[in-house]
């Protein structure tokens, strides 16, 4: 699985797996402090993670990690 390739501008949020069929959005929490994200599909979340993590790269293995445990 390649990385993710998150947008750019008004779509800095939201990124995609190029092998993949999921997408993945990434929010800041409140205090601007730490990530969330959300992985969906073409129709609709698949998952929303309520975990908080301390760096884009933190969060960014935990979305992988979650895909590819949909995966197999």
């Amino acid at each position: 699985m390649t990385g993710i390739k998150w947008g750019k501008g008004s779509a800095f949020m939201f990124g995609r797996i190029d092998d993949c069929k999921y997408r993945v959005e990434r929010n800041r929490t409140r205090d601007g402090k730490k990530w969330k994200f959300m992985v969906s599909d073409n129709i609709t979340y698949r998952y929303v993670d309520d975990r908080e993590f301390h760096t884009k790269e933190e969060m960014e293995e935990e979305i992988i990690r979650w895909i590819n445990d949909k995966k197999n």
